[in-house]
């Protein structure tokens, strides 16, 4: 007897293994069949969306990644021809390999992506070596990988289904399917570029992984952090080096800042309007709208599948635990199935597609792979149901499955369509088939101990994250006071839990309250690190800041005598009462002369950029809408006697101001009746 999502008992699912086999050959046989040939090579038909106007979807020839490609297909093939012995899926299998690796020579060098670029097409290959018994495709598994060696920079997609973060752990596993030390080089020079490409926020890092598309960096498994964070880890755990385990912990720590008790998940941060203009090349059309006035709004909203939510950051959070056996990695875990249970039980199930991407096979895989990790029965029983209803609905009568396509049309493909469904049933026969949605190197070798603060470069970056925001302060407070000692850092644990960054800011102020009678140098000191890291602390709007620039006008387009000028979204002034860049090395004390400085926010990222007195006055006129008029008062006021006749105060401020709004210190605000003319040229968004 098992537990129903409403604790009533009921009885267990039959549905053996025999069952999970014979299911995935139905769906084999019917995949097999839809296969078109061309001599020896065979691919298939996939369903994408219509570039046209509306919803629909067009047939098209699939091309040959793991997605939704013929390699995807063919690698479940073959592993269904390892448990039948049926001759349609090895033919199957061999012509799709074929077809894949052929047209995989095609794929530019920086496509490194697991499910949509050279890796995935590698991975399967290598594994189809094996089941088909065709050693030469070791070879044309290399072949496809040897491009990518120093292309590395080259790779855009940076997440776990286009880039860097799906090739690692299948780089990882590729070194030792092809017996070659170059995979897991690329890997090492991937996980480089991943951490020179994060984005160091004080409470954690993140990746801009689908620009202009969502209201922060995004979470998750297939395009967000979790994906990364994951692929750092096993590239610490493959290498040994603890600046990739600092930026997984980092990693973490940013998604779990978002994530909701209430429903147990974590928000997909996606602003759905916004991505469908930008996907669609609207761009002219939404530059307008913005330019009166028109924001998009994002509601937090959740999705419970592989590719966004629970079922995803889940799958991440258990391979942690599994190679550290840390407790905090197993509550969040806990959290994730919570919340994925409920996706494949009930009306949600019965609701939903059966797809890998974004469907209920997907959201099996998280229960399914727990259930062997945390010990219990219970989770897989839950999938086997799930699969039974499945079976009953729509396999037993031979017919499509409801796919993760736009209409839930069927698609033979393994993340998508019939492929991945039919990986699902094998899965649940034989759980050590491995997942493609989450790889797991060396899985029988697992040595949890040493994966943590020790390794080495773990307490350097550690260092340098802090020096990131503190450095210029730390390095002024030891001359101002030779006995201040750096604070201890939070224990060295790992997973970290309060970000070390915030942690320092915390006792860097407990300092200041007790460091009289310098506390005023100290304070002042600090001011530009400290307004720094607040402006960087707070909750950045990026889906603001792509609207904002794609909207900005050009300086030639503005009249500055109609419209109004604002201090930019993001941006701060401060001053220092000493001047601390020019404190001469052999001064006790720094001369006591005013220094002015803009910080800007930007994507996230906070520049500080030191301005000039009259520069400081023009951004200070302007925090609040000013006219041009308003701002040559202001200016002419706060000059007193020294402020030159009207004619040349203008001749100062205009290419001044002009030079600010260049750099994006200042924002343009529309008079109304310009905002009116523009909402009418404006015909929809």
């Amino acid at each position: 007897m098992i537990l129903s999502h409403d604790d009533e008992p009921r009885e267990s699912s039959d549905l053996k293994a025999s069952d999970c086999v014979h299911a995935a050959s139905r769906i084999g046989h019917r995949v097999a069949e839809q296969a078109r040939w061309r001599g020896d090579l065979c691919t298939w038909e996939i369903k994408v969306l219509d570039s046209g106007p509306g919803l629909s979807t067009v047939g098209k020839t699939a091309g040959p990644e793991l997605y939704q490609g013929s390699s995807g297909i063919s690698w479940f093939l073959g592993e269904l021809f390892e448990r039948t012995g049926e001759e349609p899926f090895r033919r199957g299998a061999t012509g799709g390999i074929l077809h894949a690796l052929d047209e995989a020579e095609n794929l530019p060098p920086g496509s490194f992506g697991f499910h949509g670029g050279r890796v995935g097409i590698a991975w399967a290959a290598a594994r189809l070596a094996r089941l088909l018994e065709r050693p030469e495709l070791l070879v044309s598994s290399w072949t496809i990988l040897e491009p990518l060696r120093g292309s590395e920079e080259q790779d855009q997609g940076i997440d776990v289904i286009s880039g860097a973060a799906g090739a690692i752990p299948a780089l990882l596993e590729l070194g030792e399917l092809l017996e070659r030390p170059e995979p897991g080089e690329i890997a090492r020079a991937l996980g480089d570029r991943l951490l020179l490409l994060a984005q160091q926020e004080p409470g954690g890092w993140s990746w801009n992984t689908l620009p202009g598309t969502s209201v922060r960096h995004l979470l998750g498994l297939a395009h967000g952090t979790a994906g990364i964070a994951l692929a750092l880890l096993e590239l610490a755990r493959a290498t040994g080096e603890g600046r990739f385990l600092f930026a997984a912990q980092m990693a973490f720590l940013y998604e779990n800042r978002f994530f909701d008790e209430r429903v147990s998940n974590w928000p997909d941060l996606r602003d759905q309007r916004l991505g469908e203009e930008v996907r669609s090349g609207r761009h002219e059309t939404l530059r307008q709208a913005v330019r009166i006035g028109w924001m998009p709004r994002c509601e937090t909203h959740f999705m419970t599948a592989w590719c966004h939510g629970s079922p995803g950051i889940g799958l991440s959070r258990l391979r942690a635990y599994e190679l550290t056996g840390q407790e905090r990695y197993r509550r969040d875990l806990r959290a994730a199935v919570d919340s994925t249970l409920g996706s494949i039980r009930g009306d949600e199930l019965r609701a939903a597609n059966f797809s890998l991407c974004h469907g209920t096979a997907g959201n099996c895989e998280l229960p399914l792979a727990a259930c062997q990790v945390l010990g219990d029965p219970v989770l897989r029983e839950a999938c086997l149901e799930a699969a039974q209803y499945g079976w009953e609905t729509f396999g037993k009568d031979g017919g499509g499955w409801p796919c993760g396509t736009l209409t839930g049309e069927a698609d033979p493909s393994l993340l998508i369509g019939e492929a991945g469904i039919g990986t699902y049933f094998l899965r649940l026969a034989d759980p050590s088939l491995p997942s493609p949605l989450l790889l797991r190197p060396n899985l029988a070798r697992i040595d949890r101990e040493g994966l943590g603060p020790e390794l080495p470069g773990f307490e350097e970056s550690l260092r340098q994250a802090e020096e990131f925001f503190f450095g210029t302060t730390a390095g002024l407070w030891s001359r101002l006071r030779p006995d201040w000692k750096i604070p201890p850092e939070p224990g060295g644990e790992v997973p970290l839990v309060v970000p070390p960054v915030v942690h320092r800011y915390r006792e860097m102020c407990r300092f200041l309250e007790h460091a009289a009678p310098s506390s005023k140098l100290l304070e002042d000191a600090f001011r530009v690190d400290q307004e720094r890291y607040l402006l960087a602390s707070a909750e950045s709007d990026f889906t603001h800041d792509f609207v904002r620039a794609l909207a900005r006008f050009r300086w030639q387009e503005i009249d500055v005598r109609q419209v109004r000028f604002r201090l930019a979204f993001g941006a701060a002034l401060t001053e220092t009462r000493w001047d601390w860049q020019s404190w001469p090395a052999e001064a006790s004390e720094p001369p006591e002369e005013e220094a002015y400085f803009l910080l800007l926010r930007q994507s996230g990222q906070v520049s500080v950029r030191r301005v000039g007195p009259f520069a400081f006055l023009l951004l200070d006129s302007v925090r609040g809408p000013a006219l041009y008029s308003e701002i040559l008062e202001a200016v002419s006021e706060a000059l007193e006697g020294a402020a030159p006749d009207p004619e040349a105060l203008e001749a100062q401020v205009l290419p001044q101001l002009q030079q600010l709004y260049e750099i994006g210190a200042f924002d343009v605000v529309l008079p109304e009746q310009g905002a009116k003319e523009m909402e009418r040229a404006v015909v929809s968004v």
